[in-house]
């Protein structure tokens, strides 16, 4: 039996229950993000940045945070409480599948929101920025946008696993959360910081992610490793998280 639209038939179920609120977080994340961070940044960097008009050049790095909200309430949401374990618990026991591969359906049936999602914030800004829509830019940063997606799941269900208390779990995400938007270049470039500093921040995999999402959907070149070495992180973070998957479910 292919378990995985079992889990994007249970994602869709807890998406019915709380439309509305998915619904706004949709379209008004976007509007919010551009309008304290675009602005206000416009403000300080001038209308280009590095050599790019920069309501363009910030539209990828909105997407990123946006998909790093999406990825955090979707996981938080789903795994919070001790009972979603319980239940995942019972399906472990009535199936023959391998807690890799359980947690690999997790991950996968939350792609089709994250993909919907990136698509209707991504026009909601090219409505609010007037910047003209390409294509083919913007499927190649849908990419490394899912790539985000994939890498910000693996890392909230880790800290959902490890943590028990669900307000200790609030408190780790929303930090990481933080530092991610703030160390990744997404929002600020990250050569405004320290040299010593920077270094450290260009080798993060959201950082590499920026860089890559931004280079495509500015000028349709596509920067590889940028995305490969990230994908291949996330894909041993998933064996990871396998074995915490196991050991919680087994408590």
């Amino acid at each position: 039996m292919n378990i995985l639209p079992v889990f994007i038939r249970r994602r869709f179920w807890l998406l019915r229950r709380q439309w509305f609120g998915e619904i706004a977080m949709i379209f008004l994340i976007p509007i919010f993000c551009y309008l304290s961070f675009g602005l206000g940044i416009e403000y300080q960097f001038g209308t280009t940045i590095q050599g790019h008009f920069f309501r363009s050049w910030i539209i990828p790095g909105i997407l990123f945070v946006v998909i790093l909200i999406a990825s955090t309430v979707s996981i938080f949401t789903d795994f919070s409480h001790r009972e979603n374990f319980q239940g995942l618990g019972n399906m472990v026991a009535s199936t023959p599948h391998s807690h890799l591969s359980l947690v690999t359906c997790i991950v996968l049936s939350l792609f089709p929101e994250i993909i919907v999602k990136t698509i209707v914030a991504g026009f909601i800004l090219f409505l609010i920025t007037g910047i003209k829509l390409n294509i083919l830019h913007f499927i190649g940063l849908l990419i490394f946008c899912v790539i985000l997606g994939f890498f910000c799941i693996n890392l909230f269900l880790t800290i959902l696993l490890l943590s028990k208390r669900s307000i200790s779990n609030a408190a780790w995400i929303l930090g990481i959360s933080l530092l991610l938007i703030f160390t990744s270049g997404w929002i600020i470039p990250y050569h405004n910081y320290p040299q010593s500093i920077s270094n450290i921040f260009s080798y993060l995999p959201t950082t590499l992610l920026g860089e890559g999402g931004r280079k495509v959907f500015l000028t349709g070149e596509i920067l590889w490793k940028t995305g490969l070495v990230p994908l291949i992180v996330s894909i041993g973070w998933l064996f990871v998280n396998s074995v915490l998957f196991k050991k919680e479910i087994l408590r």
